[in-house]
C-alpha cells in the first residue's frame, strides 16, 4: 500500500509493501502525521467555535452546523485511517488493544470525573455513555441537557470499530473496495427512507447508520491508496470527489434558501461535504498542504481527542468558578482556555504515557513506524 500518499506530510515516501527496505526522509516523523494533525485542529476548532460562539446567527443551524461539519470531517479522516491500518494487515487482536489503550482510558476518565462532579445529564443517563449508546439515547430523547451532547459522535466512531474490522479483515483484498460502497448506498438507502417515512428525523444524522457515508468515503479512499489496481486512478477519484461534492452542497444550497426539497436535502444531508472532505484528507496524506502545516495546528490536532471530550463541560465550570455568568465572549474565552490546559495536561500525564504501550507491540519497522503514524493521527475521533 504506497504511502506516496504519504500518509501525511511526514511520509512523503513510502511504499507500504516493500517498507522495510525504505529509508525515510531526514525530516519525516513516523510518529504523526503533520497535515492531517492539522486539518484535526481546524475541525475540532469549529466544534469549540459551535459550542462556545453563538454562530447560528451567521450559519442557520437548520442548514449546517460548524460542529457538525467538524465531526463528519473527523468520520471521514476515521475511516481513511482505521481502514488503511486494517487493509495492511493489522490484526485483529492487535487492532482492539491499541484502540482501546487509545480511546477508553482518557474517555472514562472524563465520564468518571464529569459524573462525580454531577454534570447536568450525567448521572442520570450514565449508562447509556459507558456503553457508547450517547447516540442512540440522543435520536430518540432529544432535549437532554446539551453538555454531554458531543458525546453521540464517540459512540457512532466505537460502533463503527466494533463491526468494520471484521468486514474488512474476513473480505479478500481484492474486493476490499466494495465494502465502503456497500456502506454508502446503505447511509444514502437508511437516510432516505428516514426522511421520507419520518420527516428528517435525528436517527437520520445520530445513529451510525446514518454516518457510513462519511466514514465509508474514508475507507473508499484508503483502497484506492492500497490496492494497486485502484492506486493509478486515486487522483482521478479525489478530483472527481471534489467536484461532485462541491455541486451537491451548492444543490443543497439552493434547497435550503428555496425551501424546496426537503426530504432531498435530509437524504443528502453530509454526502457533499464528505466528499470534499475526500479531497482535503487525500491531499493531506501526500504533504501537499503544506501551508497549514505549522506547530500551534500540529498540537492541537496532536491534542484534539481530549479538546473535544472536555470542551462541552467548560462553560458551566467558568460560570461556577466565576460565581455568576460574565457573558458570552468571556464564557467563550475561558472556556477555550480551560479546555486547552484540561487537554494538555491529559495528553502529558495520561494519555501519552499510555500510548507508549502501544508502541511494544510488534516490531519497529518503518512499515510499523507508518502504522503508528496512521493510528495516532486517527486518534479517538
Amino acid at each position: 500500500m504506497s504511502l506516496r500518499e504519504n500518509a501525511k506530510g511526514e511520509q512523503p515516501v513510502a511504499e507500504y509493501q516493500s517498507a522495510p527496505e525504505l529509508k525515510p526522509a531526514s525530516w519525516m516523523n513516523p510518529r504523526r502525521l503533520p497535515q492531517l494533525d492539522s486539518l484535526r485542529a481546524f475541525a475540532v476548532i469549529a466544534v469549540l467555535v459551535h459550542h462556545f460562539v453563538p454562530v447560528e446567527k451567521i450559519i442557520p443551524e437548520g442548514f449546517l452546523t460548524l460542529g457538525l461539519l467538524g465531526v463528519r470531517f473527523f468520520f471521514t479522516l476515521s475511516g481513511f485511517l482505521i481502514t488503511g491500518i486494517l487493509l495492511r494487515g493489522q490484526t485483529i487482536k492487535t487492532f482492539y488493544i491499541r484502540r482501546a489503550l487509545r480511546i477508553f482510558p482518557a474517555y472514562y476518565l472524563c465520564l468518571l470525573v464529569v459524573f462525580a462532579l454531577d454534570i447536568a445529564g450525567v448521572r442520570q443517563y450514565f449508562w447509556w455513555h459507558v456503553t457508547y449508546l450517547s447516540n442512540v439515547l440522543f435520536a430518540f430523547r432529544p432535549g437532554i441537557p446539551s453538555s454531554t451532547g458531543h458525546f453521540w459522535s464517540l459512540a457512532v466512531e466505537e460502533q463503527f470499530y466494533l463491526v468494520w474490522p471484521w468486514l474488512v479483515l474476513k473480505t479478500p483484498a481484492r474486493h476490499a473496495w466494495k465494502l465502503p460502497i456497500a456502506a454508502i448506498i446503505f447511509t444514502l438507502v437508511f437516510k432516505t427512507v428516514v426522511a421520507f417515512a419520518f420527516d428528517g428525523h435525528l436517527a437520520g444524522g445520530l445513529l451510525v447508520f446514518g454516518c457510513l457515508d462519511s466514514l465509508g468515503l474514508g475507507a473508499l479512499l484508503a483502497c484506492f491508496s492500497h490496492d494497486e489496481r485502484l492506486k493509478p486512478h486515486r487522483d482521478r477519484f479525489m478530483r472527481a470527489s471534489l467536484v461532485l461534492g462541491t455541486l451537491i452542497v451548492m444543490g443543497q444550497t439552493g434547497l435550503y434558501i428555496w425551501g424546496r426539497g426537503t426530504r432531498i436535502f435530509y437524504s443528502t444531508a453530509f454526502l457533499g461535504v464528505s466528499l470534499i472532505f475526500v479531497w482535503l484528507v487525500g491531499k493531506a496524506a501526500d504533504g501537499k498542504l503544506s501551508l497549514i502545516e505549522s506547530r500551534p495546528l500540529i498540537y492541537t490536532g496532536k491534542i484534539s481527542y481530549g479538546l473535544y471530550l472536555w470542551h462541552n463541560f467548560m462553560p458551566a465550570l467558568t460560570v461556577w468558578l466565576m460565581g455568576y455568568d460574565p457573558g458570552i465572549w468571556v464564557r467563550a474565552a475561558l472556556g477555550v482556555a480551560l479546555t486547552f490546559a484540561v487537554a494538555a495536561t491529559s495528553w502529558k500525564l495520561f494519555e501519552s504515557p499510555l500510548n507508549t504501550l502501544k508502541d511494544r507491540l510488534g516490531t519497529h519497522t518503518l512499515s510499523k513506524s507508518l502504522d503508528n503514524a496512521l493510528e495516532e493521527t486517527a486518534g479517538g475521533i
